[in-house]
């Protein structure tokens, strides 16, 4: 199993805890780039994919086979979450598009 995280300052990019691999790449919004980047390369590798999202998924279907398996995690929703960061118009409504 391999999980892919955050990198807080002062972390280990790589280790394995209780025969668990984590990477850690990025910090708060640079990590969604990595993580879809990790996916694209490694992705045909994964048997599955845990999306967890808090409040902004990694939208893991986009980036691995269709053939991988992904679940999708929330934890708890959040309201106007695209809005809040990122304002740009078109940016909202593809977040959006689900409401229409």
């Amino acid at each position: 199993m391999t999980w892919l995280t955050s990198r807080p300052a002062g972390s280990l990019e790589r280790d394995v805890i209780d025969g668990i691999q984590f990477i850690r790449r990025g910090g708060t919004f640079s990590l969604y780039m990595a993580a879809a980047a990790s996916m694209l390369r490694f992705g045909p590798l994964f048997d599955a994919v845990v999306d967890c999202q808090n409040g902004i998924p990694f939208f893991a279907p986009l980036f691995v086979p269709a053939s991988t398996a992904v679940t999708q995690v929330v934890h708890h929703v959040h309201q106007d979450q695209f809005g809040v960061h990122f304002p740009a118009r078109s940016l909202r409504q593809v977040a959006c598009s689900k409401d229409r």
